[in-house]
């Protein structure tokens, strides 16, 4: 497996492009697994991606990030060779590249978990879920501020030693927000205020509000609301509808 391999898309617009970025050392704990078939196979089987294959990509940050500074593709994939991943310092360099962070798509395809048996599975498997993260990806609709909440990095959260001294440790997770326009919330509706087990949801009159001092980021209120009224960028029901059917319709 050579150290740094991509191939790209011939699109020239690329504002709905997406970068995939797969750890090489995912190989080495999958026997089976064909990063390079992937690697060619992908562009084909998907419009407007690029796929670079780093090794050691889950420990070197810095190469994600200079994977990201020379390319122009708004959305960005991961495919990490396990979950123990420094999605913090991701974070900050999809910030200065100006791609919104929470539109991140994470799939763990080296865990080695799978038998023998199944290991000529493995490369259609985890194939068929970066081509689901990319469908995901690309239904991303954008964040806005008050979707954005900060959190304090815990103590197994991975960060590298270099991070410690240049970066604070933040991460962001999405907290919902409420559109107003499809809110049933004057006809009555109070799903979400109820569902929510952190009283993050209130209702002030005939509106809802979210409280992201007590939101957790469960998801609970998307899948109650009859109305799509909660807006989740990041696992909304939209998104979560085209990484379906792009599973379903793969050929």
């Amino acid at each position: 497996m050579p150290e740094d391999q991509s191939t790209q898309s011939d699109a020239e617009d690329r504002s709905d492009a997406c970068l995939i970025l797969i750890c090489g050392d995912a190989q080495a704990t999958n026997e089976g697994l064909d990063l390079s078939a992937i690697g060619s196979r992908l562009p084909a089987r998907v419009s407007d991606v690029e796929v670079s294959i780093i090794a050691g990509s889950c420990k070197r940050p810095d190469a994600v990030g200079e994977a990201l500074e020379s390319s122009s593709a708004q959305h960005l994939v991961i495919g990490a060779c396990s979950g123990d991943f420094p999605a913090i310092e991701v974070h900050s360099r999809m910030r200065r590249r100006g791609i919104d962070a929470l539109g991140l798509q994470l799939v763990e395809i080296g865990s080695g978990d799978a038998p023998k048996s199944a290991n000529r599975w493995i490369t259609a498997g985890a194939e068929l879920l970066l081509i689901a993260a990319v469908a995901r990806a690309k239904a991303f609709p954008g964040s806005l501020p008050e979707n954005q909440r900060a959190t304090l990095a815990t103590s197994g959260t991975r960060v590298s030693r270099r991070a410690l001294f240049t970066l604070p440790p933040i991460s962001y997770e999405t907290a919902p927000t409420i559109a107003m326009n499809r809110c049933a919330a004057d006809d009555g509706c109070t799903r979400c205020v109820d569902a929510c087990p952190h009283d993050a949801m209130k209702l002030f009159g005939d509106r809802v509000t979210v409280d992201r001092s007590q939101c957790t980021s469960c998801g609970i209120c998307v899948a109650v609301c009859p109305h799509r009224t909660v807006e989740y960028p990041g696992a909304s029901i939209g998104e979560v509808e085209h990484q379906i059917e792009s599973l379903l319709s793969a050929e």
